[in-house]
């Protein structure tokens, strides 16, 4: 019965520090978005769900790794085909997110994200109109920057954050330290700026540990 009871408290705990794991991807590929694309896309979700998935597929096991000039190991293992579907996909994505962004260049209306002005995809849109560049700059080289730009910045950000969490879990007086100091320079503020961010020394120095 002890047993059953600890193992139902495992599983919970297990459940909600992967909730927490899925908001904290949400989170980042939000920021990540606001800041490069000007806004949150409507199939993020979905190019989450496609990331987690290639992620899951290339880390794994496939004996055709060992073996890779084996062409019928990589047919057999299905690996392959696997990933360029998943890259069908993601393109499909990317190329409706530019030709929205090319449908709103004629009216005007660049930089129609939530903060105005251009955004990433703007500038290289206009970067291959105008051909600044000495080398050919095609609509693939603009998918592949945002999906490097998408792709990088969640992973890693959303990675570096959930190890901050889970070491400041397993030393319970440093996250109350940090809490504290949030709680303080945040209380009464609506919004933050450059300078309340600047208060925050215990919480940088919790983030410098965590990338060392």
């Amino acid at each position: 019965m002890r047993f059953m009871i600890l193992w139902h408290q495992f599983s919970l705990r297990q459940m909600l520090w992967l909730i927490c794991l899925k908001n904290v991807l949400r989170l980042t590929s939000s920021v990540l978005c606001r800041s490069a694309f000007g806004k949150v896309w409507d199939d993020r979700d979905y190019l989450l769900m496609i990331m987690r998935e290639v992620l899951a597929l290339i880390g794994g096991f496939d004996v055709a790794d060992f073996f890779p000039s084996w062409t019928l190991l990589h047919e057999i293992s299905g690996t392959r085909s696997r990933l360029m579907s998943m890259h069908n996909k993601i393109v499909v994505v990317l190329e409706k997110i530019i030709h929205e962004h090319k449908e709103n260049q004629p009216n005007e209306e660049k930089g129609h994200g939530e903060f105005g002005g251009e955004d990433l995809i703007d500038v290289l849109l206009r970067v291959m109109e105008n051909g600044e560049l000495r080398f050919p700059f095609t609509n693939d080289n603009i998918k592949a920057v945002i999906l490097d730009m998408f792709f990088g910045g969640t992973e890693t950000s959303s990675t570096t954050i959930q190890w901050a969490l889970s070491e400041l879990m397993k030393n319970p007086n440093v996250m109350t330290k940090a809490q504290a100091e949030v709680r303080c320079v945040c209380e009464g503020k609506k919004d933050l700026n450059d300078n309340d961010l600047e208060e925050l020394k215990y919480l940088k120095l919790v983030i410098n540990e965590t990338l060392r």
